[in-house]
């Protein structure tokens, strides 16, 4: 049995919850889980925001591998000067201003938008991507994933 980081991924959205999730990854055994629960540190995570994924992520599908994934995660700096620039001329509270990003992969860019608002939206065919963009949102901007009604963000799922 191969583990992959989605694997992974899969297993830290379970432990935080994640709805779309009730019972443990299948690929991941009880001996598998006993040992990333008693390895894993997200207070490390939680002590120094990045992008951690996003970077494995790149690495492990890279072209070594001979895997094309079409994954190259924008630059910390490039993302903060481009939201710098889209918010730099904005009066007043800026927390409701939707951002979008239609390619968002493990959400690096949302990340950064994340100090500006908290109306943050990102969709992308990469089901790894997606997953470490949630595990993003969990770690660092909660309201990516549990969206507050107030914002406008929530997703209308019937109740």
């Amino acid at each position: 049995l191969s583990v992959r980081l989605s694997d992974f991924l899969e297993w830290v959205l379970w432990g935080f919850g994640n709805i779309d999730q009730e019972e443990r990854p299948r690929n991941v055994t009880e001996d598998l889980n006993e040992f990333w629960y008693r390895t894993f540190n997200l207070g490390l995570l939680l002590k120094y925001p990045k992008d951690y994924f996003g970077d494995i992520y790149v690495n492990e599908r890279s072209p070594a591998s001979n895997q094309r994934s079409g994954f190259f995660p924008t630059p910390d700096a490039i993302c903060e000067c481009m939201v710098r620039m889209n918010f730099e001329g904005e009066k007043g509270d800026t927390r409701t201003i939707s951002v979008c990003e239609p390619c968002v992969g493990t959400g690096r860019m949302l990340m950064h938008a994340s100090n500006y608002s908290l109306n943050l939206w990102g969709t992308d065919i990469d089901y790894g991507c997606i997953l470490a963009c949630k595990v993003n949102g969990y770690l660092y901007m909660p309201w990516l994933v549990r969206p507050a009604p107030w914002i406008g963000n929530r997703m209308d799922r019937g109740d």
